[in-house]
Formats: C-alpha cells, structure tokens, sequence
C-alpha cells in the first residue's frame, strides 16, 4: 500500500482477479481541510483488457498466479509502500520469445504474473532467407554438376567409349583401318597415337606375311583346342589343299589315326611349357598319299600368359627319308 497525502496504492490479487486499487482522501482545493471520506478505484486486469494489450504490443500475454521469482529475476525499481514489479529473465524457443513480469504488494509478497510471449520476427526473416539461400546454392551446385555431368557425358565420356568400340572392332572383317578423328585435345592424341600404332603394326603383319609367303616350309597355327587357324602358301602346296580348304579343320584329320596319340603328347609337351618340341611324322596329302614331315611347334601365349594354341613349322623330309629306307634295303640285302 503506497501512501501520499493520505493516498493509497495497491496491486492485489482478489479471486482470480488482478487488481490496482487507488484510494483519494475526499477533501477541500487546497487539501487543508480534514477529509471527509475517501475515493476508491480500481483497474481490473480481465480479459477484454488482456486483448487490448496483446493488440497493441502484438504479443500473446497470461495472467498468472503469483509465485516466489527464482534466478534471473530483477526487480524494476525497489520495493516501496506501493509494492514493486520483477522481470524475469527472457527465454528463446521455438521461434519466439518469452518474458515474465512479476507484480508484488507493499510487502513483498507475490500477486500475480504476467507472462509475454512474441514472435521473433528478425529471427524468422533471418531463418527463411538463410533457407532461401541454401536452397538456392544447392539449386546452383545441382545445376553445375548437371551441366559437368553433361559436358563429361558428351566431351569425354561418348567420345572415350567410341575410341575403345573402334578399338575392339580392331581385327573384325569390317573394322575400320583407322581410328576416326577425334580433336585435337589429349583424347585426340590419344586416337593419333593409336592411328600410328596401327600403322606399326600393319607393317610389322604386312612384313610378316612376306617373310611366311616366301619360305619354302610350310607355317601353321592352330587354336587352343587344335583347329587350324592360319597357313602359307607353302603349307598348302605340300599337302596340296587351299586355304580354304584347310583353315578351320582339326590337325587330327591331317594324320593317321596311330600318330594323333603322338601328336598329343607333342601338345601336353608344350602345356607342360617346354618352348620347342619336335617329331617326324607322315600327313596325307590330298591325292591320298603319306608325305614324311618334320614339325617343330611351340606355344601361342595371349594377353594373360595362358596356353591360346600353337605354331610350327613343316619341313618335307620325304626324300630323305626315303633316302634311309634305301639305304637300310641295301644293307638288308648285303647281309
């Protein structure tokens, strides 16, 4: 209770209702005289009050009961005849912030509170332009990876696979001779160096089959399961078949049937990785004949070091080993 002249100051707390009682002396202008009563009036904090002021300070407000403050709470002013008011510290959550204010009597006894909760305006502008940002520089960085991603597909990526389908259509009926012009840029080069690699090695192949074409003994090369895969002009002319004729058959049907045993202990030879083995042997000729030959084969690795099939060469040995046999007739019919 605050009093001054006679006036009273109160804030209470009546059922529920928060209160600021007022009492004025009744009394002449000057104030002299003695009062003859007293005037007594009162705010009442209710609801319609309540709204008014959540309008004006667009704030939510709630009434209350009084309780004793905890830490934090500091008083705006000190406690005199007509009470004081406690504000509580400020809270942060959820987008909002909360203040309390806590209304003592001249005592210093707790009335009622009243409790502000308002929006964080500055922090919710600030929040949506911070995602409004992120989403936009993630937009960018999608963007970008989509426009690297679509520069990698069509500059590197189609033209690197179309370097390694003519690479590997390398050695078909229909492969291209080169390589297609691919730039000047590294992946360029590289087709460029590929283009002379090619070069290299048609001319090694090209002097290759030159040097096949003109020794007089015959070359062959089989697959790993014993077809032929590849002969001179010298290997046909001995047993008298074309290439045609000869490519893509099995070794075995070249030979009497009492040296294919033979021949295939030749091939477990080279398995076991001896680097040249040799037998002499007849092979029908096409006519029909048995011509005496001597083989020397030796293995046929591929990339990975395994056994692919074989080449060797056949040397006609018909003379001298007729040679011998006369020879031995000789001395059987000298004895």
């Amino acid at each position: 209770m605050y009093q001054a002249r006679g006036q009273l100051v109160e804030s209470l707390q009546i059922d529920g209702v928060p209160l600021m009682l007022m009492s004025v002396p009744i009394s002449d202008n000057t104030g002299l005289a003695p009062p003859r009563g007293a005037l007594v009036a009162g705010v009442v904090f209710d609801d319609e009050r309540r709204q008014c002021l959540e309008e004006q300070l667009d704030a939510q407000l709630q009434l209350l009961p009084g309780t004793p403050p905890g830490e934090g709470w500091r008083a705006l002013g000190t406690i005199g005849p007509n009470g004081t008011t406690l504000v509580g510290p400020r809270e942060l959550a959820n987008g909002r912030q909360r203040g309390a204010l806590l209304y003592l009597d001249s005592r210093g006894e707790p009335q009622f509170r009243v409790e502000i909760s308002q929006l964080r305006q500055a922090y919710e502008q600030g929040r949506e332009a911070i995602q409004l940002f992120l989403g936009m520089a993630l937009l960018i960085v999608l963007a970008a990876l989509l426009l690297a991603y679509i520069a990698l597909e069509l500059w590197i990526i189609r033209r690197v696979q179309r370097v390694n389908s003519e690479v590997a259509a390398i050695g078909g009926e229909s492969a291209p001779a080169r390589l297609s012009d691919m730039g000047h840029d590294e992946i360029g080069q590289l087709a460029g160096e590929l283009n002379q690699m090619l070069a290299r090695l048609e001319r090694s192949e090209a002097r290759d089959r030159v040097i096949l074409e003109s020794i007089r003994d015959g070359y062959f090369e089989t697959d790993g399961q014993g077809n032929v895969m590849q002969v001179n002009a010298a290997f046909c002319r001995m047993l008298g078949y074309s290439v045609e004729e000869v490519v893509g058959r099995s070794y075995r049907q070249l030979l009497d049937p009492q040296d294919i045993e033979r021949a295939r202990d030749l091939r477990e030879q080279v398995l076991q990785g001896e680097a040249e083995t040799g037998f002499i042997t007849p092979i029908k000729h096409r006519d029909g004949r048995r011509i005496s030959f001597e083989t020397r084969v030796s293995p046929v690795l591929d990339a990975q070091g395994q056994f692919a099939g074989m080449r060797g060469i056949l040397r006609d040995i018909s003379l001298q080993v007729a040679y011998q046999h006369r020879l031995l007739d000789l001395a059987y019919r000298d004895t």
